[in-house]
């Protein structure tokens, strides 16, 4: 469960999908739902690194969900008017009781 503080609200972007030559991809521009995900805590993310001359991905904001919301790997979320993708699926975190306790969303820039 998630602090009384966590008072943030996300809006989750579940993508359609489209024929890419015979390969369906995710399809942003005409989403199969758009719904908004309250009770969520967002914090800022780590920064861009260049590690040997290579960038790596800098997490822009980590979102704390409550246990159980409805987001795909796939999803897009949006934060103060700006998409972000997911950096790696949704991770489900239980309390040390093993009840679920919150989950987490991993935001960075949003291609595509």
């Amino acid at each position: 469960m998630l602090l009384s503080f966590a008072n943030d609200t996300v809006t989750v972007t579940e993508p359609g999908a489209r024929d890419d030559r015979g390969t369906p991809v995710p399809d942003y521009d005409s989403p199969e739902s758009v719904h908004e995900l309250r009770g969520c805590l967002v914090q800022p993310g780590a920064s861009d690194l260049d590690m040997a001359g290579r960038s790596s991905v800098g997490i822009r904001w980590t979102v704390y969900a409550p246990a159980g919301a409805e987001v795909s790997p796939f999803a897009a979320v949006t934060w103060q008017g700006v998409r972000y993708a997911l950096e790696e699926p949704p991770a489900v975190l239980s309390s040390p009781t093993g009840a679920l306790s919150h989950m987490t969303l991993r935001l960075v820039d949003f291609e595509g």
